[in-house]
């Protein structure tokens, strides 16, 4: 919230955003006439925020974003659908962008995947269109597990499916075998600190 006690907007309070616009095409940036709407969706009494970008498409496209990113950082690809007829909403999951939570410790990937099958399970009633998934690096597994969760989902497009439980998955993302081994056992055992 701001010093008033109000939710901040992109729109108003956040402009960092508009400095990725000049690596976009024209016809995928966001400028003043066409920026998206903004609300707040209470989920568990957390504010999400939600970027929405209307069109008159039967059907809904959801952009799920990455770990360190925020709805509005995927603007351009919303652009792009929208334009081509599709409603899309693209939220910010806690504690990035715009959302937040009362307290770190209670966040955790699971309750992004029960964060998100609520949201498809609200949007579905919102306005009753099929709801396909649009998720980019961690949230391309977010979007997959939350499609599963929610049997709501009509389609899902997604990067970045791995499997980290997976030693020899881990090996081959961490830079050596010492991060991949240790880091695993420290983010285990101290995920308040470090998750």
């Amino acid at each position: 919230m701001d010093g008033n006690g109000k939710q901040p907007f992109y729109n108003v309070h956040m402009k960092y955003w508009e400095q990725y616009q000049s690596f976009f095409p024209e016809d995928m940036r966001i400028h003043g006439h066409h920026l998206p709407a903004e609300e707040y969706w209470s989920w568990n009494d957390c504010p999400i925020h939600l970027d929405r970008f209307p069109a008159s498409n039967p059907a809904s496209s959801d952009l799920i974003h990455g770990a360190g990113g925020n709805g509005r950082l995927l603007a351009p690809y919303a652009r792009l659908l929208q334009t081509n007829g599709y409603d899309v909403v693209a939220p910010d999951f806690p504690p990035y962008g715009l959302s937040s939570v009362d307290s770190l410790a209670l966040l955790d990937y699971g309750l992004w995947v029960q964060m998100l099958a609520d949201f498809v399970e609200r949007e579905i009633q919102r306005d009753g269109k099929p709801v396909v998934l649009f998720g980019v690096s961690i949230g391309g597994m977010l979007a997959y597990h939350a499609a599963v969760k929610s049997g709501g989902v009509k389609g899902l497009i997604a990067t970045t499916f791995v499997d980290t439980s997976n030693p020899s998955v881990r090996d081959q993302l961490a830079p050596n075998k010492l991060v991949s081994r240790a880091g695993k056992w420290i983010m285990d055992t101290f995920p308040c600190m470090l998750d």
